[in-house]
């Protein structure tokens, strides 16, 4: 997992990304960043992917290093009904992690959800997760509110209207 990260390549997730996907999100690290840290069943994964390929408010990209064959991480982008924002979040496979691969597969993914129109994003990070809270700060996200556990970050997208009891901007 050497390559290059300019190597990186992001796709739309198709039915073949399916099993990486549910590996990934049943990662030990993955489940202890998340809200929800139980093991998901192949069942249950099975069901809810198939479910987002038809979800047209929702956008999965797969990150890959085409050299190597190997994907090596999800972004995610729930997007409301209006079009006016989407929640991210992303997943990297164990062994991507320290390698600088998440801000690109980040920047990238967003490039890619652009293309199709400009949202404002937002994301929810546990705090611990210092590499991630990196990754979105690098990637132009800026915290917004937080509580004992997570911090929610914006990046602000065009008619960006703070949420209610977010505070000022800045």
């Amino acid at each position: 997992m050497n390559a290059p990260i300019r190597s990186l390549s992001v796709v739309p997730a198709n039915v073949t990304h399916s099993r990486d996907i549910w590996r990934w999100r049943n990662d030990a690290l993955t489940r202890r960043m998340s809200a929800s840290d139980q093991p998901i069943s192949w069942e249950t994964h099975q069901h809810w992917f198939e479910q987002c390929l038809l979800d047209e408010c929702r956008r999965l990209y797969v990150g890959s290093l085409p050299n190597k064959c190997v994907n090596v991480g999800i972004c995610r982008f729930d997007v409301d009904d209006d079009a006016a924002s989407a929640v991210v979040s992303l997943s990297l496979c164990s062994r991507a992690r320290g390698k600088g691969l998440s801000s690109t597969l980040l920047g990238m993914s967003i490039r890619a959800l652009e293309t199709q129109t400009t949202r404002t994003l937002y994301a929810t990070i546990r705090k611990e997760n210092v590499p991630s809270v990196r990754c979105f700060s690098a990637c132009g996200f800026r915290p917004i509110s937080c509580d004992e556990d997570f911090i929610q970050y914006v990046r602000e997208g065009p008619g960006y209207v703070p949420p209610e009891g977010s505070g000022s901007r800045g």
